[in-house]
């Protein structure tokens, strides 16, 4: 399988290299997409430990986003702008537990968890023509992770306790990303990153 995914992989790179004809009429590129996270992956399972004690809870929140503007430089290098938003939320009823006082408290609360990336992305392009353009790159990027808790329950801050407030520099890798333009104009795409904020990405993008 491994040996099979490197010769798709290498024999797309050889078409496009071989159609190789850089258009300088386009040399900027903006773009929207919706992202795969595994910090939805990891609250949903955060929130199963939850459920046990409340009667139910009703999820809320706003997928992951980014925007993309990526100017040229060169024939073969980019730099650019992205910036990401995310936001989970849960709310929980019936919540039951025995207090410092050894009382019997049954209450309901909310968790909101919400998350800001901004990165700077210089990008390499090893395939860029009239409708393919294949790149990898780096995110020099900034993040902050806000995450609010109205429990009084002490056990639910150790079940969420890795989402807590945050606020760091760090890098990712755009290990692999494609855009292929449907019209002159318009192009869909998707990405495979490494480290936060996303895991795969798809995206509609324009260039002009």
């Amino acid at each position: 399988m491994k040996k099979i995914i490197l010769f798709s992989f290498a024999l797309i790179l050889g078409l496009a290299v071989q159609t190789q004809a850089q258009n300088d009429d386009y040399r900027m590129n903006g773009g929207l997409s919706l992202n795969y996270t595994f910090t939805g992956d990891a609250l949903n399972t955060a929130v199963k430990l939850a459920e046990s004690s409340t009667t139910g809870f009703d999820k809320k929140g706003f997928p992951s986003i980014q925007a993309t503007f990526d100017y040229g430089l060169t024939k073969w290098f980019s730099i650019g702008l992205a910036a990401s938003y995310q936001n989970i939320g849960y709310d929980f009823t019936g919540n039951s537990f025995v207090d410092s006082l050894n009382n019997t408290v049954v209450e309901d609360y909310s968790v909101d968890f919400s998350r800001v990336t901004v990165a700077l992305r210089p990008l390499f392009h090893y395939a860029n023509n009239d409708r393919l353009d294949l790149y990898s790159g780096l995110r020099i990027q900034y993040f902050s992770r806000s995450f609010e808790n109205t429990s009084a329950d002490p056990s639910t801050d150790s079940t969420f306790d890795d989402f807590s407030d945050a606020n760091k520099f760090g890098v990712g890798i755009v290990a692999f990303g494609a855009r292929y333009y449907i019209t002159e104009n318009i192009g869909l795409g998707t990405e495979i990153n490494i480290g936060r904020p996303y895991i795969l990405n798809l995206s509609v993008n324009a260039r002009f």
